[in-house]
């Protein structure tokens, strides 16, 4: 069963992905303005990888690092495995029923 934390452990990975989609035309329209514009300030240094840290340690398995920065770039989602199952990853709904089977 998935505690409150990681359910809002999960709605946070959800905005976090939504606001990055949200943007991504905008910085898309701006790089190609202004050459090497740095597109993902909102997503650099090492505050971004210290919110992931927290979120893989709510998660679990660094599930969020690894959906967000490396499943969601794969062309068929990517696959992981828990307790002798594999799930794959392709999506939040995902990623929560993989945490759900911790």
């Amino acid at each position: 069963m998935i505690s409150k934390q990681q359910e809002q452990a999960l709605q946070f990975l959800s905005v976090m992905e939504s606001r990055e989609i949200q943007y991504s035309e905008v910085n898309r329209a701006l790089r190609d303005l202004q050459g090497d514009f740095a597109y993902r300030l909102e997503y650099t240094g090492t505050a971004i990888q210290e919110v992931f840290d927290l979120l893989d340690s709510v998660l679990g398995d660094k599930i969020a690092s690894y959906y967000y920065f490396e499943a969601r770039n794969m062309k068929e989602g990517g696959r992981i495995g828990v307790h002798g199952r594999e799930f794959p990853i392709r999506n939040i709904d995902d990623v929560r029923k993989y945490v759900d089977a911790q």
